[in-house]
């Protein structure tokens, strides 16, 4: 018997340390994307592909559906808005619990246009609102909204996150006039 003990130890070690090496990559890969922020002049990106590019980098599980409402639209941003896209989609796969469909739309306001990302998981609780775009390194590694909200800051747009617990997250981004455009389908 105490020579199982003494084989469940190293295995334990090996089991953690393999976790945080898989902390470092993810924080080395993000500290990476987000020295990228800036480097490429905004040009007018075309969000429904940009979604379609994110998609592929997240692969989120099978039973997640995507919908987009965004025909034409495109928005004048960092090339790196399909990073933000993947973030929000992977958060949702991974945080919504119950996630089973994320919904991409937009409303055009007096002020601008209204991106929303939704979802139909759980929802994110009043505590962890405070402090989503909080950047946490540490015991417990957190970068991903931070670099979406730095990145959308940066394109001269602002992010909130305006869901209700229980009912799913809702992140809407505000984007100026004069920053996005719809292309009409030319016949």
């Amino acid at each position: 018997m105490l020579i199982s003990v003494k084989m469940q130890k190293p295995k334990l070690f090996i089991e953690k340390e393999e976790h945080v090496l898989a902390d470092i990559h993810h924080l080395i890969k993000n500290t990476q994307e987000y020295q990228e922020i800036g480097v490429h002049l905004p040009r007018w990106i075309p969000v429904e592909q940009s979604i379609r590019i994110a998609v592929s980098l997240v692969s989120p599980k099978e039973e997640i559906s995507i919908e987009s409402a965004l025909h034409g639209l495109e928005l004048y941003s960092d090339p790196l808005i399909e990073k933000i896209f993947a973030n929000l989609i992977e958060n949702a796969a991974l945080h919504g619990k119950t996630t089973r469909r994320i919904t991409f739309s937009c409303e055009e306001t007096p002020e601008g246009l209204i991106l929303t990302c939704e979802d139909d998981g759980v929802g994110i609780s009043p505590k962890d609102k405070a402090h989503l775009f909080d950047r946490l390194v540490g015991e417990k590694i957190r970068f991903g909204l931070f670099f979406v909200q730095e990145c959308i800051l940066l394109s001269g747009m602002t992010i909130a996150e305006t869901g209700k617990p229980g009912k799913g997250a809702r992140f809407e981004i505000t984007v100026p006039k004069g920053m996005y455009r719809v292309e009409r389908p030319t016949t």
